[in-house]
């Protein structure tokens, strides 16, 4: 008789389903948010929380489990619930669109697993109690445990306060795995059986005894997590909570690598942190006008601060894709004929269509049903694009950020399309071969293709849900998806296309002309303000002069009640009025060292000449008010119609300047379009001569149309640019002035970039050669210790040791910066600040001759914060003042206190106040050879505690008459 036996499945069959077919940990996080999905939820989150240790959170508002749930469905592998017949309640489904599955095993909550080796999941359902389980995955690892044998932690409590009662209990039934003493007889024997088989075999996460003691000793501080649980409690919208919090607790590496000092990221961090915006950016289909009602989003925790990493509303989405020149918008229909709405160049082309590659695609047994398709480009290169400068900046960004061709089922995408190491339809490939003719490049284009399970039921994702399965109906996708890019490209967008042919000469030779047009107003605006300057500066100094002059013999004039004399000065006044006019300046300097220096200098001159003007109304004013009351409305009315002819005089002169100047225009335009209207004649008129000699008719045509469409071209540019202008002066547009302010913002970027490769490369080197200075000095530490003590009594040990103890000290100015790792918050005094500074800056203090004040009010005050932001802000502050103190005659630097603020002053120069407003903006500077980080660095430092940091421009409030910052520390307290 044939003896009956049955399949055992060893408990590591679940780390294989688990972490074993995951690739990594942003596609685990993408298959629990889709079960979050499943459950019904609109919100689910990723939180990555610094601690010791750290952990992650995944929180849904979900329809949430029971304990029934836990034990009949969760901890039940390939259950039917992920089948098409099992139907969710319309109260599990709050009234929402029913929605299609996305499990298709019922293994997608094994992929936790992969994020840490413990987890706590925490649910409620609404009209039930809440249910927690407790899984440690390490368990799975070992080889030789039955996984019947493997007992999981579930409980069942009516409030979210009775779980830390709880914790130890289920922790407990976790590490009895280890020992089997609440089984049978014969589990106790299997499973101590197979801990000691284990012990000595080598896993990736360490051998079986380590394993062993690692689950032993795992303990979990509940009131470590409780914020995560608060944060879940205030997700609840509804009276009646519901949802899902899943806690992975000591994250795996790719997680940390987020809580990580960004200063020590080296390139499998960086490669990390990519893959989790390449994984999870746009996880639900941004291309769709009809948004599914599922929200996500990626925090960090980290210095005691929240930060977003990923949003569901920051995506590029179907209207900026429409937005773009380059555009295909369609769908293969059931019998695979493909219609999309095309633009290229800017320009709506209509609909086009398109015949699939392979028909029968559509008719096989793996047949497809509707593709949705839409991608989107734009070109590399600005001369060829009809995007603006700024708009083309912007798109190269957002395609760094959100680039590549997305696949998405029923709303969600398929992973790994679209990510930089993802190229399903062999874009970079055909590039490789003709870039001109396949046009397409896959780190430079948008979009989607997108289909449902029940249209396309034979689309399939693989085990490790790391795209789709290779069969018939992947392939036919691809194949039809590939010809819609290389014939579409044919016709529309690459080399051989006769709109590229046609219009791109044209967008060049616009985009060409408008890049001189530019570069000459600038040129332009450059000499004109060079000469405003030249023309006018010595006359400023002399109308200043006798501003000066008219206020001094007015004071006398007052004093002796000489009204006639007053009179006159008033009316010399007027005429210096008149002439300020003319010489205000509203030209904003270029980034010119000399021109800004001289601009400066002019602007100075004419603040003080105004405000000698000022002044002397001032005196004006009042000796009407004390020596005219009888006719002080006569005076009034005087003044008055004095200042109505000034403006009046100076309205006429500027009309008539403008006149002069539109009837030049004028002039020129009249003898322009002369030229225009005979242009075509003097050039084409040959054509209809050639006629008689005998040439072709049709080849005399097509002579005739290309000269008309070189001409065409030429006057569309040439007067479209004056209508534009002449239109927008109607409009009252400042043009010079927004010409200015773009010119001003571009020369500002420029310098931005320039500042931020040099900083990048300053950030390589320091980090290579810290790593390198510390090995250093730990060697010749412990070498200079163990020279002979006869060695250490000469004179040139000592300078030897004096020398390095001072470089160590300065090496050690980095080491409140560095972040990485637990930190503890700390007591801070003014005192400890000054023995810091005093440290670092003792000889330079000293050899530069400042007299450093330090007063007792600042040495008194304490504040709660980490060294690795309260340090280096009065480093950068007090190196400041050192750098602008050597252009000082008197040299003082104080730190006080003053109404709950610290002062750090300085008797320097100061800031200009054109410069207030930057001052703390990334890579501003006006210190020679630097690179505008300190204070940038001091103000975010700040932040980062909510503290703040402001420069004091009103003289009364100042210390000192230089540089004045005051310092508003939070919960600030004093040791008197």
């Amino acid at each position: 008789m044939t003896e009956r036996i049955t399949f055992q499945i060893r408990a590591r069959t679940i780390d294989h389903l688990g972490r074993g077919q995951i690739a990594d940990a942003y596609t685990a996080i993408s298959e629990l948010w889709k079960n979050a999905y499943d459950a019904y939820a609109t919100e689910v989150s990723l939180n990555i929380v610094e601690g010791n240790p750290s952990f992650a959170s995944i929180i849904d508002n979900g329809h949430g489990m029971t304990y029934q749930d836990f034990t009949d469905r969760w901890l039940i592998i390939g259950t039917e619930s992920k089948l098409e017949n099992v139907k969710t309640s319309r109260e599990d489904r709050f009234n929402l669109t029913k929605r299609q599955r996305q499990g298709e095993k019922g293994i997608g909550r094994l992929s936790a697993a992969f994020l840490s080796p413990l987890t706590l999941i925490v649910s409620k359902k609404q009209g039930h109690p809440y249910a927690a389980a407790l899984v440690d995955w390490r368990l799975f690892e070992n080889p030789f445990i039955i996984l019947t044998d493997i007992g999981m932690a579930v409980e069942e409590f009516d409030s979210l306060k009775e779980l830390p009662d709880l914790i130890p209990s289920m922790l407990n039934r976790i590490k009895e795995n280890l020992t089997g003493e609440y089984g049978s007889r014969n589990r106790t024997r299997r499973l101590r059986a197979a801990w000691t088989l284990f012990a000595d075999i080598k896993t990736p996460t360490g051998t079986g005894s380590e394993i062993h003691n690692y689950i032993k000793d795992s303990h979990i501080d509940f009131d470590y997590l409780e914020t995560q649980f608060q944060h879940w409690e205030e997700s609840f919208t509804s009276e009646e909570p519901h949802g899902t919090l899943l806690l992975s607790l000591g994250i795996n590496r790719e997680l940390d690598f987020w809580l990580q000092s960004s200063v020590a990221e080296d390139d499998e961090a960086a490669a990390a942190k990519r893959r989790l915006y390449q994984t999870l950016v746009a996880f639900t289909d941004p291309y769709s006008e009809t948004k599914i009602e599922f929200d996500y989003s990626v925090h960090i925790y980290k210095n005691d601060r929240w930060s977003q990493l990923i949003s569901s509303e920051q995506v590029f989405d179907i209207f900026n894709l429409r937005a773009l020149e380059h555009t295909i918008e369609g769908e293969f229909d059931h019998n695979g004929h493909f219609e999309a709405n095309v633009r290229c160049y800017g320009e709506d082309r209509g609909i086009k269509s398109l015949n699939t590659a392979r028909p029968s695609a559509f008719k096989h047994r793996g047949k497809l049903g509707p593709i949705q398709v839409c991608i989107g480009t734009f070109e590399p290169e600005l001369n060829s694009t009809t995007h603006s400068v700024s708009e083309h900046a912007i798109l190269v960004k957002q395609v760094k950020e959100s680039g590549g061709i997305y696949v998405y089922r029923d709303g969600l995408r398929v992973l790994p399309y679209g990510r930089v190491d993802a190229d399903f339809f062999d874009i970079e490939a055909r590039r490789g071969l003709n870039a001109g003719l396949y046009f397409w490049a896959h780190k430079r284009v948008f979009g989607r293709v997108a289909f449902s399970r029940k249209n396309n039921p034979h689309l399939l994702d693989k085990a490790g849900r790391e795209g789709l399965i290779d069969n018939r109906a992947s392939r036919e996708l691809k194949l039809n998806v590939v010809n819609v890019l290389v014939e579409f490209a044919n016709r529309f967008f690459g080399r051989t296309s006769d709109y590229r042919k046609e219009l791109l000469p044209i967008i060049q030779s616009k985009n060409i002309s408008a890049q001189k047009a530019a570069e000459n107003a600038k040129k332009k605006r450059r000499l004109n303000l060079n000469k405003f300057l030249k023309d006018n500066n010595k006359h400023i100094l002399e109308i200043s002069e006798t501003a000066r002059r008219i206020q001094e013999e007015l004071l006398v004039a007052v004093d002796r009640h000489d009204i006639d004399t007053v009179q006159k000065l008033s009316q010399q006044s007027d005429s210096l009025e008149i002439k300020r006019n003319e010489l205000r300046l509203s030209a904003q300097p270029p980034k010119n060292k000399d021109l800004e220096k001289r601009y400066r200098q002019y602007r100075d001159s004419y603040n003080e000449l105004c405000a000698t003007l000022e002044s002397i109304q001032k005196a004006l004013s009042q000796f009407i008010e004390e020596n005219l009351k009888d006719c002080a409305n006569d005076q009034v009315q005087s003044f008055f119609y004095s200042r109505q002819s000034m403006l009046s005089s100076k309205v006429g002169n500027n009309l008539k300047r403008i006149k002069v100047l539109v009837n030049d225009i004028s002039d020129n335009w009249i003898t322009q379009a002369d030229e225009d209207n005979s242009a075509y004649y003097k050039k084409a008129h040959c054509f209809l001569d050639d006629l008689e000699t005998g040439t072709d008719p049709v080849t005399a045509m097509n002579l005739l149309d290309r000269e008309y469409h070189t001409l065409n071209d030429e006057t569309t540019l040439r007067y479209d640019g004056i209508i534009r202008s002449l239109e927008q002066i109607k409009d009252e547009i400042d043009l010079d002035g927004a010409l200015g302010y773009v010119q001003f913002e571009e020369e500002e970027l420029r310098q931005k970039v320039t500042q931020l490769n040099s900083l990048a490369q300053l950030g390589i080197s320091v980090e290579i050669i810290g790593h390198e200075l510390e090995t250093i000095d730990q060697e010749i530490s412990r070498n200079l210790r163990r020279l002979p003590n006869i060695v250490k009594e000469t004179s040139a040990y000592k300078i030897i040791m004096s020398s390095h103890k001072f470089l160590v000290n300065r090496l050690r100015f980095l080491t409140p910066m560095k972040v990485s790792g637990q930190q503890l918050r700390e007591t801070i005094s003014g005192k400890d600040i000054e023995k810091y500074l005093l440290e670092f800056f003792g000889k330079n203090i000293s050899s530069s001759r400042v007299n450093f004040i330090v007063t007792d009010r600042f040495r008194s005050f304490l504040i709660e914060d980490y060294y690795s932001r309260i340090y280096p802000t009065f480093i950068n502050l007090i190196n400041n003042s050192l750098y602008w103190l050597n252009f000082a005659k008197e040299r003082i630097i104080t730190l006080d206190c003053k109404d709950d603020e610290v002062i750090i002053a300085d008797s320097g120069p100061g800031v200009d106040e054109d410069d207030i407003n930057t001052l703390f903006t990334l890579f501003f500077t006006r210190r020679a050879q630097g690179r505008g980080v300190g204070l940038y660095l001091c103000r975010e430092n700040l932040a980062a505690s909510e503290h703040t940091i402001r420069y004091i421009s009103n003289e009364d409030e100042k210390i000192l008459p230089g540089a004045n910052f005051a310092i508003n520390f939070q919960d600030i307290a004093y040791d008197l």
